[in-house]
């Protein structure tokens, strides 16, 4: 192949290297990896350190039907799709060809990288089923360490980012036909803790090689976030970190395996020399009253802006820390001394007690994400639109629904007022309200649409959860002094087609209800939710 330049012909070998990297800089990841076959000068220009600013890739097992690698310059999801669309062939042949790209890509970039994340999903929400599931996981728990080590040559590395399968973690795999093993520890994944060791030595000796650490978040990738992984690090690499995410759904055991408590994730000694930390991520249980005292009497390190907590019912500290959460003068004091301090929580199967304890008045929530909480009720929504009415923004009630499940929840049993409806009149800066598996009637929704209008930037509501009331809108009509007939008529017709022509008109734009059997996005996997919704908060 020959390229015309200047009435000449010009063989592409012969362009110098500044202007092949800056071919490649306008290519996505897979694309740039087709042009390196163009001639080995091409091949030698594609990792220029230039190209490579970020790696991120995304392992989906076979239970998924898909194997990704994210792109490196795109967004992950626009990547995922193209994938998706891609994945029509054999999975086993799939997740060899990708392990082997990123393999590939790792060894070759993971030198001069500086913005490193690693996702690993093997199963969607639900069950594990068969001992397949359980291989998967090995395989990737093994893949894993192997995509890390090139890594620990990185003194560049500025974000460090890794994200495992926690479902195993939630709900247990089913072995065999009938046998449900709830708690499911990663010691059937890694009976000997060879591979958790492994990946620890190697968190350490990359972070602590790294001199320009600003992001580090690690969320349920095997041991890896160990308890004394933060102490045994340098002091000018903790001062560099802004972000700091810690997650792990069955706890950190004892380092001697002697069983005992779980020990948290951060003590208030590392949290002290967290001087530029703005943004934090912890389970609930590991953020106690102790460590709120130790964040506000940092000195003059930089305020904290964010928080992002993780209250989950099958974390093992749940029960014994109830005691040792934060007291509304601990908010307080928190709060004082981080004047834009916003609180993300998100809370999946928890009862009553837990939430009426995190929600302190003190607590300056902006974010709230209820998933399957038995303890919701009118009372709750009530005291977090009084408590929160100043800071609260997003607001999500998710419930599993499905044909065998329970119906819809009806929270508004014996009041005139539904509490959803209150708690957007209540809260003023409402821009999300996301409602699955709680019955909502379409006057609510409307009434919702009209307090808070084109402020309200998402409203969804699932169509299992809609209900419409012939006889109020009536009645409504009818008390308005308007002519009832030609609205009654189109909505006795298609009730659901007015609704979507009230809500619109309320919120200024088009809008329609989630359709029946397709899933809200934060519903599949609600920790990998919590885990994006807190990057996206911390940059805010």
């Amino acid at each position: 192949m020959a390229l015309s330049l200047c009435r000449q012909q010009v063989d592409p070998a012969a362009l110098p290297w500044e202007i092949i990297v800056h071919v490649l800089a306008f290519l996505p990841g897979r694309d740039r990896l087709a042009a390196s076959s163009v001639c080995s000068r091409w091949r030698a220009c594609l990792f220029h350190p230039s190209l490579w600013p970020r790696l991120h890739l995304r392992l989906a097992g076979p239970a998924t039907r898909s194997e990704r690698v994210g792109d490196v310059n795109r967004g992950n999801e626009e990547k995922g799709r193209e994938d998706d669309r891609d994945n029509n062939g054999d999975d086993g042949e799939n997740v060899g060809h990708c392990l082997q790209a990123a393999a590939f890509l790792v060894r070759r970039c993971g030198a001069f990288v500086r913005d490193f994340s690693l996702a690993i999903e093997v199963v969607g929400r639900g069950f594990v089923s068969g001992d397949g599931s359980l291989d998967a996981l090995r395989s990737h728990a093994a893949a894993a360490v192997a995509l890390l080590r090139p890594l620990a040559r990185n003194r560049n590395l500025e974000k460090l980012a890794l994200l495992g399968d926690s479902v195993v973690d939630v709900l247990g795999p089913t072995i065999g036909t009938d046998t449900v093993v709830q708690n499911l520890s990663y010691t059937l994944l890694d009976p000997d803790n060879e591979k958790s060791k492994e990946l620890q030595w190697l968190l350490r000796q990359l972070l602590r090689s790294c001199k320009r650490l600003r992001w580090l978040s690690l969320a349920f990738m095997l041991e890896a976030a160990a308890p004394d992984l933060l102490q045994t690090l340098p002091s000018t690499t903790l001062a560099s970190l802004q972000h700091l995410s810690l997650l792990r759904l069955h706890g950190s055991l004892p380092l001697d395996n002697s069983g005992g408590d779980a020990l948290p994730l951060l003590r208030p000694a590392e949290a002290s020399r967290l001087m530029a930390l703005r943004c934090l991520a912890l389970d609930a249980p590991d953020f106690t009253a102790e460590l709120a005292q130790a964040l506000a009497r940092r000195g003059d390190a930089t305020p904290l802006s964010r928080l992002c907590l993780l209250l989950h019912h099958q974390h093992p500290r749940l029960s014994k820390s109830l005691d040792g959460m934060p007291q509304d003068q601990d908010w307080r004091a928190l709060a004082t001394r981080n004047p834009l301090l916003r609180v993300y929580v998100m809370a999946v199967g928890v009862g009553a007690e837990p939430l009426h304890r995190l929600f302190r008045p003190g607590l300056p929530l902006e974010r709230l994400h209820l998933d399957g909480c038995p303890g919701v009720s009118t009372a709750l929504l009530d005291n977090v639109g009084q408590q929160y009415n100043r800071w609260l923004s997003h607001m999500l009630l998710v419930r599993e629904m499905n044909d065998m499940g329970p119906p819809a929840l009806n929270l508004n049993t014996d009041r005139a007022e539904d509490p959803l409806v209150l708690l957007a009149w209540k809260c003023s800066h409402l821009a999300r309200l996301t409602v699955h598996g709680y019955l909502m009637w379409d006057y609510d929704i409307v009434a919702i649409a009209r307090l808070r209008g084109p402020s309200l930037l998402v409203l969804e509501v699932t169509e299992e959860s809609l209900d419409f009331d012939l006889e109020a809108l009536q009645l409504a009509e009818g008390l308005e002094g308007r002519q009832p007939q030609s609205g009654w008529r189109t909505y006795r017709e298609d009730p659901l087609k007015m609704l979507e022509h009230q809500v619109a008109t309320a919120l200024g734009r088009q809008w329609a209800p989630t359709p029946l059997g397709h899933k809200l996005d934060v519903f599949n996997q609600p920790t990998w939710t919590f885990c994006r919704e807190v990057e996206s908060f911390g940059i805010d």
